[in-house]
């Protein structure tokens, strides 16, 4: 039986409208399937952000391990620089401002 939109203009006003809800049978398979492939989403999801997490982590412990290595490790060619110079400049150093009362070393 077909119903019209007068039939119920008393119960709902004129602007009323009839709803018609139908049940159907889901195959069982289909939540199944939809549940495995929610799972699969969700691991491969942890594993990116473990994986993320993991290697940023190695990085800050490694870039702490080698700056800790090169504090340990200090030398005088860290902070030192050494060049040639002519044995004649060497001595125009040491005729004009080296002074034996200085408290360096000449080689200072």
């Amino acid at each position: 039986m077909l119903y019209k939109k007068d039939d119920f203009a008393h119960e709902c006003g004129k602007h009323g409208t009839f709803f018609i809800q139908y049940g159907c049978i889901i195959d069982e398979d289909v939540p199944n399937r939809q549940v495995a492939g929610l799972f699969f989403a969700c691991t491969a999801v942890f594993v990116y952000f473990y994986a993320t997490v993991f290697l940023d982590y190695i990085r800050a412990i490694e870039s702490t391990n080698q700056l800790d290595y090169d504090v340990k490790t200090i030398t005088a060619g860290d902070y030192s620089v050494e060049f040639k110079i002519k044995h004649d400049q060497y001595d125009f150093w040491k005729d004009n401002y080296f002074l034996e009362s200085n408290p360096m070393s000449e080689m200072a």
